[in-house]
């Protein structure tokens, strides 16, 4: 009667650390979603593109990187990166060019145009944060859940 007791019991534990955990990453999925929604509306920006903006404006000095960083830090496949930077040059929001050390090496560099959008999709951003997240558990909580989150990242 005992060992089926225990395995009752570790079955019960196994539940509920998988209910919890399916929980957090659906809670999760659904607030990036309503949060990038939000911004997408509000600067007629598809998600991708406000990624890539952001991304872009976070790269100090010259809000540039390489076509493969942009790639592998938003997990875009080439093709979709192209895609995305292409409709964005079009825009005149980026412009491509090749690296001055290494032609080999594309780089995405923000116009002034494109600098203005990514501030006013990080505003936006910072905004729909701070009611979304921030107002429902206090900046000290959000502060702890980004470090567990970045703990848990495996590209660090």
């Amino acid at each position: 009667m005992e060992a089926t007791e225990n395995a009752a019991l570790a079955t019960s534990g196994t539940d509920d650390l998988l209910q919890q955990w399916t929980a957090a990453q659906a809670g999760f999925h659904r607030l990036t979603i309503r949060l990038a929604e939000e911004v997408t509306r509000r600067t007629d920006l598809p998600a991708s593109s406000v990624q890539i903006l952001l991304l872009l404006l976070h790269s100090p000095p010259y809000h540039s990187v390489t076509m493969t960083e942009l790639a592998r830090h938003l997990e875009f496949s080439t093709a979709g990166i192209t895609k995305v930077t292409d409709r964005l040059t079009h825009a005149g929001l980026i412009v491509r060019s090749p690296c001055q050390i290494d032609r080999r090496v594309v780089r995405a560099t923000l116009t002034p145009e494109g600098l203005q959008a990514a501030r006013q999709a990080a505003d936006i951003l910072a905004d729909a944060l701070n009611r979304e997240v921030i107002a429902k558990i206090g900046q000290e909580d959000f502060a702890r859940l980004t470090d567990l989150l970045t703990a848990l990242d495996p590209s660090r």
